[in-house]
C-alpha cells in the first residue's frame, strides 16, 4: 500500500486547526474536491490527507497502471500542497471500504471529508463509497459540486 507522505514534508504547525481528507479517483469530480480541500485547508489551516481509490484488481486489468498513474498525481497534489505551504499526505490503499475510512478518521484525526458530487458519470468504486458516507459518517461531509473559487497552481 503506497503511503506517499515524505520524510521532506513540512512538519505540522502546532497551530493547525484541522484536518481534511479528500477523495480522489482521477476524475474531473474528484479532481475539483481535492482542488476545494487543498483550498478550505489553506484558509483554516489544515492538513490535508488524499485517498486515492482506483478500480478493484478483480475489475480492471489494467488497475495496476491505473494506480501507478494515480501515485504520480497524488505526489503533484503533495508537491502543489506544500506550494501553499500546507501539510499534505496521500494514500493508495488496496481496497477501500466505509469501515477503513473510519479507520483514516479516527487514526488521522480527520474533522471534515470532502468528497465528489455522485453522477451519472461517476466511477462505480467511488459512488459506493461516497453513497456509504452520506449514509453514516461520524465527520462532516463536503460535497463538492463546482469549481473551486479559486485556482490551486
Amino acid at each position: 500500500m503506497p503511503h506517499l507522505h515524505t520524510a521532506a514534508s513540512p512538519a505540522l504547525d502546532a497551530r493547525q486547526l484541522g484536518h481534511i481528507l479528500a477523495v480522489y479517483d482521477g476524475s474531473p469530480e474528484t479532481i475539483l474536491a481535492v482542488e476545494h480541500a487543498l483550498l478550505l485547508a489553506r484558509r483554516i489551516r489544515a492538513s490535508v490527507f488524499i485517498l486515492g481509490l482506483y478500480p478493484p484488481l478483480d475489475r480492471a486489468a489494467d488497475a495496476p497502471a491505473i494506480r501507478a498513474a494515480m501515485v504520480d498525481e497524488l505526489i503533484a497534489y503533495i508537491h502543489a500542497g506544500r506550494r501553499l505551504g500546507l501539510d499534505v499526505d496521500a494514500q493508495c490503499p488496496d481496497e477501500v471500504s466505509h469501515g477503513s475510512v473510519e479507520r483514516f478518521i479516527a487514526d488521522l484525526h480527520i474533522d471534515q471529508i470532502v468528497v465528489p458530487k455522485v453522477g451519472e458519470h461517476s466511477r462505480p468504486w467511488t459512488a459506493a463509497l461516497v453513497r456509504d458516507l452520506l449514509q453514516s459518517c461520524t465527520v462532516p461531509l463536503v460535497i463538492c459540486e463546482d469549481a473551486p473559487p479559486e485556482a490551486v497552481q
